[in-house]
């Protein structure tokens, strides 16, 4: 799967990410050197995952991230997929 391209993010811009079957989507909040912050609320909640600069999810706790029971090291993943990674839209698995 081809990784996003983090060099062309904007802030304000919505990003697409897969974990195995699963797909979400969120807003790019902080483009940095270092990769994304990406929020991603839901419901009324604001959650905050930072992607690396190879577009794969890195511990987020230093923005407030709760890992799940399942997660290791605060880094955003789906139990069945592992670590969330950023995708582009034409390969989001549901369109």
């Amino acid at each position: 799967m081809e990784t996003a391209h983090i060099k062309n993010l904007k802030v304000g811009q919505i990003v697409y990410m897969v974990s195995g079957a699963y797909a979400r989507s969120g807003k790019v909040i902080r483009v940095g050197a270092d990769g994304v912050d990406v929020d991603m609320r839901y419901e009324s909640r604001l959650e905050i995952w930072k992607f690396d600069i190879n577009g794969k999810a890195c511990d987020s706790r230093s923005v407030g991230y709760i890992p799940e029971i399942f997660e290791f090291d605060g880094v955003p993943s789906s139990y069945e997929g592992g670590p969330w990674e950023l995708s582009t839209a034409e390969e989001m698995p549901m369109k």
